[in-house]
């Protein structure tokens, strides 16, 4: 060896070690630490063999892996989720900048990731001159077909692939999950052929002036759904709320069949503004933030943008988190406010959540006399766990609530969420007063974005549906619209997908819809408020024949 490559030689290895050691050995499973070690073995092999320069080779397969590794973790210590695929379209943008000035650490780290080690793969080329004798191409065939198995979704590391979105976000196994998320995050778009018979869809309605344009204010509860659905709370009165409950201004409510279980709020985020469900997409919807939202075509606050309206939303968490600032820009909402900015805590009070956004809403009409305003909300407090011991509670639910048989820990849980749910129903009556007893034409309407785990115990609550509600009982949570003038439309469907709530609160307000709503309208009619559970799956596969196909709702592949 010359002796010009003995520094880098050993600075080589002291970068094989820490990455060994710090990286792919932090990975939480045994597999995707063997994965994250295989991969860059292999890509140092390919390269070696390829090149002729050995410890060129290794130091730039631990400089890409490392790399990795450390966007991963940086990007978990400031925004709560990992680097993965789809992060690569965001980086380069003023906002990814600013970041970087607000927080020397990362700028520390990029100037040292990203400028500093691969201006030294410069000077490592050029250290470690190419041996013949390293320079086989059946090395680097072979070398190369191995990653590429490696890789392969099908080969020898498929349990790693389709991993659940939630998971992935929390593991912290940076290297898999970012090598993997190019696979899973892939689009697969369901395109039936044409329905023969051919099925017709309305076009859309001739555009008009709105005579009244209200206000609509838009709740999304955080793992909330209507308790009075459960068994145990049958005839009970310390689980009914007004929240659920319709009355003199209720204009249509009734329970709401969410897409997902325990946790994925954006994918209910989506289907509210999109009418889409995200599991059509199959593992790649649960990345609807990353991947779908730059694609569709038409959404809720784009429909409403072109009827004059002002959309906006309040985030009760960072607005980075799940690529939420990026993902509502593609949606077509104005702005999205960061209650972390404006100062909200983790799991923060409903009430705090509520009262901000009601003097967001203050700023906003003040900032924009004149224009109606579209406001989303979404509430944090109800996330889990439901675990705070019961004699920290106030009565009554501060012992439990229901028959032993159920256990202490559904008793904990039921006591704890039951306790927030009242908060909850207080502060939504609050907000009521507010937009609902004043003469401005308002629509108010809250939801549940999907039922809260209890660590799946929730599951062997038996629970009271209707036959039409279909098969997936843990996808049941609720609805609520409510007006405070006439004109508002009335409609009656106690049985709705979240994927026409969008659609139904512009039925509700009077708004007039594109020809994508307008489908979307017609399948709810059609299917009785049903979508991936419809009676009549051949109507559906029409009806995505039309969106997909016919009027592109995803756009250019």
């Amino acid at each position: 060896m010359p002796k010009t490559a003995r520094p880098l030689l050993f600075l080589t290895l002291a970068g094989v070690a820490a990455y060994v050691w710090y990286c792919a050995l932090a990975e939480s499973t045994v597999t995707e630490r063997v994965f994250a070690i295989a991969l860059q073995v292999l890509t140092a092999a390919t390269v070696a063999f390829a090149s002729g320069r050995p410890i060129f080779a290794l130091y730039l397969a631990t400089w890409i892996f490392g790399t990795i590794w450390c966007s991963g973790a940086i990007k978990f210590t400031y925004l709560e989720v990992p680097a993965i695929a789809p992060d690569l379209q965001y980086f380069a943008n003023a906002d990814t900048l600013a970041l970087f000035w607000r927080y020397p650490p990362i700028l520390a780290a990029f100037f040292a990731l990203l400028i500093l080690c691969p201006a030294l793969l410069i000077w490592a080329w050029r250290r470690d001159p190419s041996r013949p004798g390293w320079r086989r191409p059946v090395g680097a065939v072979l070398s190369g077909a191995a990653l590429g198995v490696t890789l392969w979704p099908g080969g020898p590391f498929a349990s790693l692939y389709d991993k659940p979105m939630w998971v992935a976000v929390n593991d912290e196994s940076f290297i898999t999950d970012f090598v993997t998320s190019f696979h899973d995050t892939q689009i697969h778009v369901p395109r039936p052929g044409p329905p023969s018979p051919p099925v017709s869809w309305p076009a859309a309605p001739p555009s008009a002036a709105m005579a009244i344009r209200p206000d609509i204010f838009a709740v999304l509860e955080e793992s909330t759904f209507d308790p009075s659905i459960l068994e145990i709370c049958q005839d009970k009165a310390i689980c009914t709320r007004p929240m659920f409950t319709p009355d003199a201004r209720t204009r249509a409510s009734g329970l709401l069949g969410a897409h997902t279980f325990g946790g994925g709020t954006w994918t209910a985020e989506f289907s509210l503004v999109t009418g889409l469900d995200h599991t059509l997409f199959g593992n790649a919807g649960l990345y609807a933030p990353y991947n779908l939202a730059p694609r569709v075509q038409s959404t809720l606050p784009r429909l409403l943008k072109a009827q004059g309206y002002r959309v906006v939303a309040l985030y009760p968490t960072s607005a980075d988190f799940i690529n939420a600032r990026n993902a509502y820009r593609h949606y077509g909402f104005d702005q999205l406010y960061d209650g972390t900015e404006r100062g909200l805590e983790w799991r923060i009070e409903d009430q705090k959540v509520i009262e901000l956004g009601w003097q967001v809403y203050q700023e906003e009409r003040a900032a924009h006399p004149g224009t109606p305003i579209f406001f989303l909300m979404l509430t944090i407090h109800q996330h889990g766990p439901h675990m705070k011991a019961l004699d920290t509670l106030p009565p009554p639910y501060d012992k439990p609530l229901f028959d032993a048989a159920i256990g202490e820990w559904l008793n904990l849980n039921m006591a704890n969420y039951l306790h927030r749910n009242t908060q909850s129903d207080a502060t939504l009556r609050w907000l009521e007063q507010r937009v609902l007893d004043r003469p401005d034409p308002t629509v108010f309407m809250h939801f549940g974005d999907h039922q809260p785990s209890f660590d799946g115990a929730i599951n062997n609550l038996k629970k009271r549906l209707p036959p039409e509600f279909g098969t997936h009982e843990e996808w049941a949570t609720y609805y609520m619209i409510r007006a405070n003038y006439p004109e508002a439309r009335v409609a009656e469907w106690p049985v709705l997908d979240l994927a026409f709530l969008g659609g139904l609160v512009l039925e509700v307000a009077g708004v007039p819809i594109d020809a994508y709503f307008a489908a979307n309208t017609a399948l709810r009619d059609r299917c009785g408020g049903r979508y991936s559970q419809c009676p009549d799956q051949a109507l559906v596969d029409a009806y995505h024949h039309h969106v997909f196909g016919e009027l592109g709702i995803l756009g250019a592949d």
